[in-house]
């Protein structure tokens, strides 16, 4: 939700283990993040929520807190950060799109 903060300590090297590319994240690129914020809430802006509860990489209640009252939040139990539920999601994402 902040990558500009949960990442500040974590400038270096890192291996792709999928593509065996490597990429170098600096601490300008975190600092930069930080410009890229943006309101987390538009009540304007139909808005829909997905998430998996067992992300091993984001914590999903900091999610749902940060969007409380933003729209539709729907937590899916299990799962992970590649979000496993998006066959389940589908009738909730078209729903959004056809409103």
């Amino acid at each position: 939700m902040r990558p500009d903060e949960t990442l500040a300590g974590h400038a270096g090297r890192y291996r792709n283990e999928a593509t065996g590319g490597e990429t170098i994240l600096t601490a300008d690129n975190v600092r930069a993040l930080k410009a890229q914020r943006v309101e987390p809430c538009n009540p304007k802006v139909p808005t829909l929520l997905l998430l998996d509860a067992s992300d091993e990489v984001l914590d999903y209640r900091v999610a749902a807190a940060a969007l409380r009252g933003c729209g539709k939040t729907i937590v899916y139990p299990g799962g992970s950060h590649r979000f496993e539920h998006l066959a389940e999601a589908l009738p909730e994402i078209r729903a959004l799109y056809a409103a």
